[in-house]
């Protein structure tokens, strides 16, 4: 009985430690889901979010005024080479090329993404707040030409 009981205890470490020294994506316990943001000029983003493996969330952002589509972009949050990246592909800029940014900050509900050789943005910070709302910036490095989304979680 006690042995059973040791290897009953060894497994259970071993299975912890195991996920414990698993890296976490910054965006998974918030960042997944469909979100809504309403513009002041009656124009709507949304962004949805999958997670696609333990370490690869893919999104689509979609902007509407009326009924015309402003732009879509096909986003990635994936975790490679020792470090998370966030990737974006906008329909009508960068001739089509994909952007990496490289994660500075990740906590549980905020992130940041940077990629200072990048026109604009540069940095890219998402943040669920208090509310349960989603916050999304995004600006040049030295924080200038900041703009804020604020995203509800669509139902």
């Amino acid at each position: 009985m006690k042995n059973k009981l040791s290897i009953s205890l060894a497994l259970l470490l071993w299975i912890g430690l195991f996920y414990a020294c698993q890296p976490k994506a910054p965006a998974e316990q918030f960042l997944h889901g469909s979100w809504v943001c309403e513009m002041e000029d009656q124009s709507f983003v949304y962004e949805i979010w999958n997670q696609d493996a333990p370490h690869l969330y893919t999104g689509q952002s979609f902007a509407f005024r009326k009924d015309k589509l402003l732009y879509q972009e096909n986003m990635k949050v994936e975790f490679k080479d020792d470090t998370w990246w966030f990737a974006a592909q906008v329909s009508n800029q960068n001739e089509g090329s994909t952007i990496q940014f490289e994660a500075k900050q990740g906590l549980e509900n905020h992130f940041i993404f940077e990629n200072s050789k990048h026109d604009y943005p540069q940095r890219i910070e998402y943040k669920l707040n208090k509310n349960g709302n989603l916050q999304v910036s995004i600006a040049l490095m030295d924080g200038s030409r900041e703009a804020v989304y604020y995203f509800k979680p669509l139902y």
